[in-house]
């Protein structure tokens, strides 16, 4: 009877490592943890809703919560979609002020407080061109500590009726 070396062992003890590894990893990216995944009710698409009057409007969002994600927010974009918009986390409440430039289309924007109360409003903020120096920014009162900012398109605020003190409610957000 022949003897293994030692090498030959640890290569095959190797290729078996691999073959656990990869079956895991595998498995945990290809199939559903769960039967409602399967059937699609494991929505985690984030989303902000407002409730008002016995009725729900939600908007699907983007998220911008890294210093270079709310730096860039909506500039640039030539549309926003039909109920999107885009919240934007704060590492901590503070007196927000934004501002248009680079941004091609009219926005409502909403500052938030911890719970999702509405705080401060700015309906229809305007378009400021790339070579426009005078870009005004518009901040809430000193008094407003936002922890969060919704924009959305132009006259949602009106169409839905939202008000100082609406309550938002964010969902599939991870919050600090």
């Amino acid at each position: 009877m022949k003897k293994r070396g030692k090498g030959s062992i640890i290569f095959w003890l190797m290729v078996l490592g691999i073959i656990i590894v990869g079956t895991i990893i595998f498995k945990g990216l290809t199939f559903p943890k769960s039967g409602s995944e399967v059937l699609g009710y494991h929505n985690l698409t984030p989303k902000a809703c407002i409730n008002n009057e016995n009725t729900e409007k939600c908007y699907t969002v983007e998220i911008a919560k890294t210093p270079d994600e709310r730096s860039q927010g909506l500039m640039f974009r030539e549309e926003l979609g039909i109920n999107e918009g885009m919240i934007f986390i704060f590492p901590e409440r503070s007196n927000w002020g934004f501002w248009m430039k680079n941004t091609q289309i009219s926005l409502d924007i909403l500052w938030l407080g911890n719970r999702g109360e509405v705080l401060f409003l700015k309906e229809g903020a305007e378009p400021c061109p790339a070579d426009e120096d005078s870009c005004t920014t518009t901040t809430p009162p000193i008094e407003v500590k936002a922890k969060y900012v919704l924009e959305l398109n132009s006259g949602e605020i009106e169409k839905n009726n939202i008000k100082l003190g609406s309550k938002i409610v964010l969902k599939n957000i991870n919050t600090p």
